[in-house]
C-alpha cells in the first residue's frame, strides 16, 4: 500500500445553491445483479486541506432494478 500527499487539485470546492451528480459504477464493488431495489447510501471520512478529517454522510437513494 503506497499513501500519496492530500493536494489542493484532489478537491472539488462546493458552491453554495450549486448542484452537482456523478455516477458510480457499484458494480465494480457490490454484488447487484439481481432485480430488486436497492437503498444507496454513501458514508465516508474526508481528509481536510487543513489537515483534519470530516464525515460526510448523503441521504438514501432509493434505486430499483428491473
Amino acid at each position: 500500500m503506497v499513501k500519496r500527499r492530500v493536494t489542493a487539485d484532489d478537491y472539488i470546492f462546493l458552491q453554495p445553491g450549486k448542484e452537482y451528480k456523478t455516477t458510480v459504477g457499484l458494480e465494480q464493488g457490490y454484488d447487484v445483479k439481481a432485480n430488486g431495489e436497492y437503498n444507496i447510501r454513501y458514508r465516508a471520512w474526508n481528509q481536510l486541506p487543513s489537515g483534519g478529517l470530516a464525515a460526510i454522510t448523503s441521504a438514501v437513494v432509493t434505486a430499483r432494478k428491473g
